[in-house]
C-alpha cells in the first residue's frame, strides 16, 4: 500500500498527482541510467522468444544493484486431481524469484529463490520441495557459471533473434502443456544455450510433474515395490526424518486436523486396527518415525527398534477427532501434550505419512453401499494416471471392486496395493489380491 496516499483528500488529489508523475519521471530516467548487464539482458529476451511476454518480469533495486526476476512456471498439464492432493492451483502457474546482482549478473553473488502461487494463501508444501530442489540445482550450476562462460555456449549457435532461426525452432518444439518426464530422466540438466533463465524453468518443468517420486528432504528416489504414489513425502532415512521435523514443514498438519476430521479420524482407525492386529509384525508397514519432543536428536518410535506397547499407549491416547474439532489447534496439542508428550507427535506421522488423497464423499455417495462413511481415495501418481487416460481413451474401461480388511489399509496407503499372492502378507489360502465386477464379492474379503 502506497502510504502517502493514506493522506490524500479531495482538494490536494490532482496536486499530488502531477507530484507523482514528476517522481516517476525522476525514476525512469534514474532506470535509463542503471547498468544491467547485456547477458541479463539477452537472457530475459530469450524466456519471452521462447515461451511467452507474461512469462517474465523483472524489478529492479537500482540503489543497491539488485533484480527481482520473476519466472512464470506453466502448470496447467497437472490433472485437477493432482493438483487438488498437492494444494496446488493448476490454473495459476507457479512463480520461480530470482534475485541477481543487476550488474554482475552470473558472475555476482548466487541468486536467493523463492517459489510461490500469488493467490495460494494456505501452506505451499510443494513450494518448499520446489525451492529446496532449484536452490541445490543453482548452487551446482554456479560452481562454473559466468557471463563470459554463458557467451561462449550461446555463440556456438547461429540466428540468435531471427525468426526463422534456432529459438523459434525450439519453441515449436517446446509443449506448452509440458509433457510428464519419465522418471530417472527428470533430472537431467537442460542445456545452457539458450541462456539460465531458460535453463532454469526446463528443469523446473521437468522436476514439478516428479516431485512425488522424490523425497522432499534429500532429494532421492523412493522405492516402492509397487511404484511411487500420489503424495510428496518424507524418506525413512533417519537425517531425513530428523530434518522434515526439525525445518516444521510438518506445520500444514494443523489444517488437516482442523478441516478433514472424518479423514484423520479413517486414518487413526487403520493404524489402530494395524497395531491390533495379530499379524501387526507383517502388515504394520511402516512403522513410525517420530522425533522425540524432549530430545530432538533422537527417535522416540523407531522403525529399527520396535516397540509396540509404547506405540500402543500414545495412539491411546490420541482423542477423537470429532472432540478435537470443538477447540482451537493449539488448545488440542495442549490436551494431546497433557496425556502423552508422544500422541501429538505420532497423530503428525499418521497424517503426514499418508501418501494417498482422501476426500469424504458428500451426500451424493454410492447408495448402494448402504453406509454413510464413504470415502473417495487417490494414489496413483501424474505419470501413471497419464497412461491409463491415454489407454482409456484407446480401449475403455470398466469398474472393478477390490476388498481388504480395514488392518491392511495402513500399509496400503503408504505403500501401495501390491499382489500378496504367495507371500507372508497372504491372509486368504487363494489368490489374495483380485479385482472382481461385482461389489458383493469384494466386500467378504473386508473381514
Amino acid at each position: 500500500m502506497d502510504i502517502k496516499g493514506q493522506f490524500w483528500n479531495d482538494d490536494d488529489s490532482e496536486g499530488d498527482n502531477e507530484s507523482e508523475e514528476f517522481l516517476y519521471g525522476v525514476q525512469g530516467s534514474c532506470a535509463a541510467d542503471l547498468y544491467r548487464h547485456p547477458q541479463l539482458d539477452a537472457d530475459i529476451e530469450a524466456v519471452k522468444e521462447i515461451y511467452s511476454e507474461n512469462s517474465v518480469s523483472i524489478r529492479e533495486y537500482g540503489t543497491i544493484d539488485d533484480v527481482d526476476i520473476d519466472l512464470h512456471i506453466n502448470i496447467s498439464f497437472l490433472d485437477e486431481e493432482v493438483s487438488t492432493a498437492w494444494k496446488v492451483l493448476r490454473t495459476e502457474p507457479i512463480v520461480l524469484r530470482l534475485r541477481f546482482s543487476l550488474s554482475q549478473y552470473l558472475d555476482g553473488p548466487e541468486p536467493s529463490i523463492e517459489v510461490f502461487q500469488p493467490s495460494n494463501k494456505e501452506g505451499f508444501g510443494l513450494g518448499l520441495q520446489l525451492k529446496k530442489i532449484l536452490g541445490m540445482f543453482t548452487s551446482q550450476q554456479w560452481k562454473h557459471l559466468s557471463n563470459d562462460f554463458l557467451k561462449t555456449q550461446q555463440e556456438k549457435r547461429h540466428s540468435w533473434f531471427k525468426a526463422s532461426g534456432t529459438i523459434k525452432k525450439f519453441r515449436a518444439g517446446l509443449s506448452i502443456f509440458s509433457p510428464i518426464p519419465v522418471s530417472g530422466h527428470c533430472k537431467n540438466i537442460p542445456t545452457l544455450e539458450y541462456g539460465f533463465l531458460v535453463q532454469i524453468m526446463k528443469y523446473a518443468e521437468q522436476r514439478i510433474p516428479t516431485l512425488n517420486e522424490y523425497c522432499v528432504v534429500c532429494d532421492e528416489q523412493h522405492v516402492f515395490q509397487n511404484g511411487s504414489m500420489l503424495k510428496p513425502a518424507v524418506c525413512t532415512r533417519e537425517l531425513c526424518v530428523f530434518s522434515f521435523y526439525t525445518l516444521g514443514v510438518m506445520s500444514g498438519a494443523a489444517e488437516e486436523v482442523a478441516t478433514g476430521a472424518e479423514v484423520v479420524d479413517l486414518l487413526v482407525a487403520m493404524c489402530r486396527a494395524a497395531l491390533e492386529s495379530p499379524r501387526k509384525s507383517i502388515i504394520f508397514e511402516p512403522y513410525p518415525s517420530v522425533v522425540d519432543p524432549t530430545d530432538p536428536k533422537t527417535l522416540a518410535f523407531n522403525p529399527k527398534k520396535k516397540n509396540y506397547e509404547r506405540l500402543q499407549k500414545a495412539l491411546d491416547s490420541v482423542m477423537s477427532i470429532r472432540e478435537m474439532t470443538q477447540g482451537s489447534y493449539l488448545e488440542i496439542k495442549k490436551q494431546m501434550d497433557k496425556l502423552d508428550p508422544l500422541a501429538h507427535p505420532l497423530l503428525q506421522w499418521i497424517i503426514s505419512s499418508n501418501r494417498s488423497h482422501i476426500v469424504k464423499l458428500p451426500l451424493s455417495r454410492l447408495k448402494f453401499m448402504h453406509t454413510s462413511h464413504q470415502f473417495l481415495l487417490l494414489s496413483s501418481p501424474p505419470a501413471k494416471e497419464a497412461r491409463f487416460r491415454t489407454a482409456k481413451k484407446l480401449y475403455g474401461s470398466t469398474f472393478a471392486f477390490h476388498g481388504s480388511h480395514i488392518e491392511n489399509w495402513h500399509s496400503i496407503l503408504r505403500n501401495g496395493l501390491v499382489n500378496a499372492s504367495y507371500t507372508k502378507l497372504q491372509e486368504w489360502e487363494k489368490d489374495s489380491t483380485g479385482c472382481p465386477p461385482r461389489m458383493s464379492w469384494s466386500r467378504d474379503t473386508t473381514g
